[in-house]
């Protein structure tokens, strides 16, 4: 008889403890995903930038770089997307977004061997770019409003800038993400590959490693401590100064 009370006991406390679960599930579910300061213009802006740039290294031949800010891309998009939603866009619309982004940087994350040609990929950027100008009525990315993806460093200052405008902004949430998009793609490229310029430029690649952690960090760590605008700002000017040591 005790053995069957306490079966029953040890039953009872599991179902409450399957209900709880699936209650703060179910609370954790309904949280926003990000607290959505920034108008969707300036978030579509990011989108746009980042697969202007990866368009532009895939045109010049710089197949690796274009994988990593496509990964780039593809990051900052799944981590900040749920915004637009809830900021006004059609769920369809997002959607078709989704489905073209993907549609364009995974031939150009693709080895070599099953690449499409450039301008087939060219396309598919086309396609992208047409469909995130429907979200954002201030019009198309010109080059000339995008920071230069030209320069070894465009890849950097265009992200660096997009950050610090994220965080004048006030979305402390896009901007953290970009700096750690930033941080990743840095060390992929500068970093971890032969080619890259701790290997060409030890020096320089340590005094740029070093600056960029002075910008990015306060950003990435913003729920920790709340970063100084002016401190900000000022680490920010002088990574974009650093970086053109490595033009």
């Amino acid at each position: 008889m005790n053995k069957s009370k306490s079966l029953m006991v040890m039953i009872a406390v599991s179902v409450m403890v399957c209900l709880i679960g699936i209650e703060t599930a179910r609370a954790q579910d309904t949280k926003p995903t990000a607290k959505c300061e920034t108008p969707n213009s300036v978030r579509v802006t990011v989108y746009k930038y980042l697969g202007l740039i990866t368009d532009r290294l895939l045109n010049q031949g710089e197949f690796a770089r274009a994988a990593h800010v496509g990964g780039a891309l593809v990051t900052v998009w799944d981590e900040t997307n749920g915004c637009l939603q809830i900021l006004g866009v059609d769920r369809e619309e997002a959607v078709q977004v989704n489905e073209l982004m993907y549609a364009f940087v995974e031939p150009v994350q693709a080895p070599a061997a099953k690449r499409l040609d450039v301008s087939q990929i060219n396309k598919l950027y086309d396609a992208y770019e047409d469909a995130l100008n429907k979200l954002d009525t201030s019009g198309p990315t010109h080059p000339e409003r995008v920071p230069s993806g030209s320069s070894r460093m465009g890849v950097y200052r265009a992200l660096a800038e997009l950050i610090f405008q994220s965080f004048k902004n006030g979305d402390t949430e896009t901007s953290a993400t970009l700096g750690r998009t930033l941080e990743r793609t840095w060390d992929q490229i500068e970093e971890n590959r032969k080619q890259g310029l701790s290997k060409s430029n030890p020096k320089v690649f340590r005094e740029i490693d070093v600056v960029m952690d002075a910008f990015i960090k306060p950003v990435i760590e913003y729920d920790q401590k709340t970063p100084d605008p002016a401190s900000v700002e000022s680490a920010y000017a002088t990574y974009l100064d650093k970086l053109k040591a490595a033009d």
